[in-house]
């Protein structure tokens, strides 16, 4: 999906960005699933998307997110550009019966910027009784997977996370 939107996505503005810490590629998936929430608490785990309606996203969305993730692919420590993408993305694809699950998806991209890199990040939602985060994918504007590079930044211990800047708008995530 991302690959066929890149010429779209490519000429958007970023509507998020973020920092990765160095350490975080020796975390487990669970501290990663732990820190994710924790950077999402201000959002009370959901979105409203204009014409779309609610998309939640609690611990049991980002766990099960996870198990589509390996630790080293950038995607898996942006969960907070999440809810800027839902609600400021365009809407890439739409599926009434996805695979044959008897539930239908939509996935909403936009550009993000991680570390000053820029990238594509689409968004996954399951259509229930409710709408629910399935997945999200980050790749190059060229189409290639973005893997994480470590970074050289310190931060003091516990200082937790994501800063509310316009609704997350230019959200920077930070561990120790």
């Amino acid at each position: 999906q991302l690959q066929e939107n890149l010429n779209l996505l490519n000429n958007m503005d970023v509507v998020a960005s973020t920092s990765i810490e160095k350490g975080m590629e020796n975390w487990s998936k669970q501290d990663i699933v732990d820190w994710a929430v924790k950077q999402l608490e201000s959002t009370g785990f959901e979105v409203e998307r204009k014409g779309f309606g609610k998309i939640r996203f609690g611990k049991k969305q980002i766990k099960q997110s996870m198990s589509y993730m390996s630790i080293g692919d950038m995607e898996t420590y942006v969960h907070s550009l999440m809810p800027e993408v839902l609600k400021h993305g365009v809407e890439i694809e739409s599926r009434e019966n996805h695979k044959g699950r008897e539930y239908g998806t939509k996935t909403f991209a936009a550009p993000v910027e991680i570390d000053g890199q820029r990238g594509n990040m689409a968004v996954v939602v399951k259509k229930t009784t409710d709408n629910f985060y399935k997945v999200h994918r980050i790749v190059t504007p060229d189409g290639k997977v973005l893997k994480f590079e470590q970074t050289n930044k310190t931060v003091p211990p516990n200082d937790g996370g994501v800063t509310d800047n316009s609704s997350l708008a230019t959200s920077t995530s930070t561990v120790s």
